[in-house]
Formats: C-alpha cells, sequence, structure tokens
C-alpha cells in the first residue's frame, strides 16, 4: 500500500472536520511547500511515536497511579510547550 493515497477528505471532515481544519491552518500559516508540510507531518508522526510509546508503558504497568498519570500529563504539557516556543523562534 502506498503511504499517500486518495483519502475521502469529505469522510474526515464529517468525522471531526479534520481534513478542512488543517488546509485551512497549512494555508494560514503559509506551510506550501512540501518541504514545510514534511517537516510538520515528520513533527507529528515523532510526537504520536513518543505518545504512543508512554502509553504503551503505562499499560504494561500492573497498575497506573495518580503521580504517573501526572507525570504523563506533564511530559504532554511541555512538549506541546516546547513545539509552540520552537515556532516562535
Amino acid at each position: 500500500m502506498d503511504e499517500y493515497t486518495e483519502r475521502d477528505i469529505m469522510g474526515l471532515d464529517r468525522q471531526g472536520n479534520y481534513y478542512s481544519r488543517h488546509l485551512s491552518a497549512m494555508t494560514g500559516e503559509q506551510l506550501h511547500d512540501k518541504s514545510d508540510i514534511a517537516a510538520e507531518l515528520a513533527w507529528r508522526d515523532a510526537r504520536i511515536d513518543e505518545l504512543s510509546g508512554a502509553i504503551d508503558q503505562l499499560l504494561s504497568k500492573p497498575y497506573v497511579t495518580e503521580a504517573d498519570i501526572q507525570r504523563a500529563r506533564a511530559a504532554q504539557n511541555g512538549n506541546s510547550k516546547s513545539k509552540a516556543k520552537a515556532k516562535d523562534k
């Protein structure tokens, strides 16, 4: 299967306005070049992998404590802030 195949953009919008929201954001942020778009997709892929790993780690424990949840939330918030800081530069 190709990594980039034709997508049901109307279906994606019905599910949660995914396509139109990203199209508007990319236009607003002037992400017109393939390189700019690839950089954003790469950052998101890395973030998804990081969060998936954190979920896997939590699920591998026999029980999850409130402290585990707080650490996961802190990591999530910290990474979101660092992306915003990087964008501001």
